[in-house]
């Protein structure tokens, strides 16, 4: 079965990466391991619980915002990327899972809005307490453009919209998510594969006049995995390794968190092109769990904005079932028996 397995994850690492792409348009988390939803429609109802995930993030704070003076006179800046996310997932049974993805991205005069729905199915694997479960996610994108805070230099320019402009598409993805309790020395062991965007759909962002622009998505592939590693009593390691490429460009987090009594936890991450994150969180014992990220971007946008901040909250709960007693039937005398 372990083979069997094997077989099976590289041939979907293939299958999806075999494909060409041109852009990355996704959007970008650091605490990804608390996000695995948003990437991996197999991550659905991986847990015995529901889970509800809220994440808020503001990458190059002051980058944008405001207005600049130019030969054009007052020119708004536009938004500099903001994103919020927020999902939630559920066991049904044994064998399946379900969740539920909304992610609004802002970057300038243009918004991205996105929804979609999850369906899993887990299956064991081998003795060893493995399982591995494949997903299917089917949404919707919409992405807009308001044309009405652009400044053209051609005013008659007929590609520069004047207005507000949006379209929306059908959104497919596809993932395989696999966990085991106990991978040698490691506990929780996960590992995924997925990709987003599969039908690759063609976004016709228009106004009456045809003024606009076409925004074509193109398939995205990641590779996630982590575990934990029990140092003693007391500290827990966490490490965890993000991989997402369009295949133009290919971007990988690395991560090392340290938890303390299984409730504190700090971390650091490296992110390829010179971004250094430091997180920090913290796990109530009624389910709540908070996390806050700062990225520090080491290239020459820190000569412009104060870095990066991301806050992340998440609730996980158990839902019981009362039990229904049966009912005992109450014994009645008659004339018959007396």
């Amino acid at each position: 079965m372990i083979r069997k397995f094997t077989y099976i994850f590289v041939f979907a690492l293939v299958t999806i990466v075999g494909q060409k792409s041109f852009a990355q348009q996704d959007a970008q988390y650091s605490q990804f391991m608390f996000n695995r939803l948003s990437y991996n429609p197999a991550f659905a109802g991986s847990s015995d619980k529901i889970c509800a995930t809220l994440l808020g993030r503001n990458q190059w704070n002051q980058f944008g915002g405001g207005n600049v003076t130019s030969d054009l006179g007052s020119v708004a800046r536009g938004a500099n990327p903001t994103t919020i996310l927020a999902n939630i997932h559920a066991p049904i049974g044994k064998r399946f899972g379900i969740g539920a993805n909304f992610n609004s991205d802002e970057l300038g005069f243009s918004k991205i809005v996105s929804f979609n729905a999850t369906l899993a199915y887990k299956q064991s694997i081998g003795s060893n307490g493995g399982i591995l479960a494949g997903g299917i996610g089917v949404g919707i994108v919409q992405e807009g453009l308001d044309g009405t805070k652009l400044k053209a230099i051609d005013p008659s320019d007929p590609k520069i919209p004047t207005g507000n402009i949006t379209d929306l598409g059908l959104d497919l993805n596809f993932g395989l998510y696999y966990t085991q309790e106990q991978l040698s020395i490691f506990n929780n062991f996960y590992a995924g594969i997925s990709s987003t965007h599969l039908n690759t759909p063609k976004l016709e962002i228009r106004d009456a006049s045809s003024n606009g622009f076409t925004s074509q998505y193109v398939r995205h592939y990641y590779f996630i995995t982590g575990a934990e590693y029990e140092l003693n009593s007391a500290f827990t390691l966490n490490p965890n390794i993000m991989v997402k490429t369009d295949m133009v460009k290919t971007t990988t987090d690395i991560n090392a968190t340290l938890i303390w009594n299984q409730n504190i936890r700090g971390g650091l991450s490296y992110r390829t092109f010179n971004d250094l994150v430091v997180m920090a969180g913290y796990e109530f014992p009624f389910g709540l769990n908070i996390g806050y990220s700062y990225d520090l971007t080491m290239g020459k946008i820190l000569n412009y904005s104060t870095g990066t901040h991301e806050i992340m909250l998440r609730y996980c709960f158990g839902v019981k079932i009362p039990r229904r007693e049966p009912k005992i039937p109450i014994p009645r005398l008659t004339p018959r028996f007396l």
